[in-house]
């Protein structure tokens, strides 16, 4: 291989990995969560915004101390999961998990995602992030982020993902 293309491979890779390391802007959350409630096309199930937050969200907040924005990333929805031992933090290993995976999707880059339900019920539903899954809700037994699914509705449900958050 001669040295123009090895130059312009590295040039290439340079770029990638420049762009990688990029946070995407903040944006306005409300006006992105009520675009996203628009793309809704089911009839009953689960739909809704993964939103990273990190910085200060303590009031009284001057308009920087945080930031929000969208996240594409893997979310699952599982029968009602109870985890006994519940671990330090907001992440549980997806090996601890023994209910039932009824779906999964990957949230768009604005961080939309849905799911079809037929059958009305209490579910769990996790975001994968950095190989484990994010827990942000108990409902004060074992259960963790439990969802209750109606007749002929959805349920909007937006996931925020703010364990670099401070309230």
């Amino acid at each position: 291989m001669n040295c123009k293309y090895k130059s312009l491979i590295v040039i290439i890779l340079t770029g990638i990995l420049l762009l990688g390391c990029f946070e995407p802007e903040p944006v306005n959350v409300s006006e992105l969560i009520e675009e996203n409630i628009e793309k809704i096309t089911i009839s009953q199930g689960i739909a809704g915004s993964v939103i990273y937050k990190e910085g200060n969200f303590m009031p009284p907040v001057s308009e920087n101390s945080g930031i929000q924005y969208p996240l594409s990333r893997k979310v699952f929805l599982y029968d009602y999961t109870e985890i006994v031992h519940f671990p330090y933090g907001h992440f549980i290993e997806r090996d601890s998990v023994h209910s039932t995976l009824i779906a999964q999707t990957i949230s768009d880059r604005n961080g939309f995602y849905q799911f079809s339900i037929s059958e009305v019920g209490i579910y769990s539903i996790f975001v994968l992030e950095d190989g484990k899954f994010y827990m942000d809700y108990a409902d004060g037994g074992y259960g963790i982020n439990p969802v209750t699914i109606y007749q002929d509705s959805v349920l909007i449900y937006n996931i925020y993902l703010d364990y670099n958050a401070s309230y």
